[in-house]
């Protein structure tokens, strides 16, 4: 199943039934609660961002197409998740809708990783790239995401101390938001990179 006939099955879905509920989505794509929990904020935004392309909006479209990724990787699809993020790219190079262009790039690293016979490297220069695109467009939280996807990968290849030296300013630059997922992720990754 493709992106585009699981966005039309939601925009399917709002229709009827003006929302999506994370039930529905997890029948639809058999997801477990604790992904559904962690995608919560990203499957609310996707029901905003598919109604509005029911109404003939096509911008979003890219952000949908990551959310679709994290589907994929969950399940375990490694190509359709890099397939999407393909199509996620030149949805955004098409529209000039970068705002998400960080997460397309991290979310290409963290499933090149998982693939079979893909070098490390290439991983590496895409969550580089997100890290250089979150910086550039001052997205704090973009860039602390693609921070522990690098950092994790250089954990995994013994540079603790470049890994550490990377996220930890990162993380110190945050002053508040201590309770959310993301920040307490980056505190343990921290702690393990001591």
């Amino acid at each position: 199943m493709d992106f585009y006939t699981i966005l039309d099955q939601i925009v399917d879905l709002l229709r009827h039934r003006q929302r999506v509920t994370y039930r529905v989505l997890q029948r639809q794509f058999n997801l477990d609660d604790a992904f559904l929990n962690d995608l919560k904020v990203e499957l609310i935004e996707a029901q905003h961002l598919a109604t509005d392309r029911a109404t003939g909006g096509a911008l979003s479209v890219p952000y949908l197409c990551t959310l679709l990724a994290e589907i994929y990787d969950h399940l375990g699809h490694t190509e359709d998740g890099l397939q999407t993020l393909t199509e996620a790219h030149t949805l955004m190079e098409q529209q000039e809708e970068r705002w998400w262009e960080a997460e397309i790039y991290r979310l290409r690293g963290v499933l090149l990783l998982r693939q079979p016979g893909t070098p490390q490297a290439e991983a590496e220069t895409s969550l580089q790239r997100a890290l250089d695109v979150a910086r550039r467009q001052e997205a704090k939280a973009l860039e602390l995401r693609a921070a522990m996807s690098l950092a994790r990968l250089w954990q995994q290849q013994g540079k603790r101390a470049e890994a550490r030296d990377l996220l930890g300013p990162i993380y110190g630059w945050f002053t508040e938001g201590f309770d959310t997922a993301h920040l307490q992720e980056a505190r343990v990754l921290l702690d393990e990179l001591m």
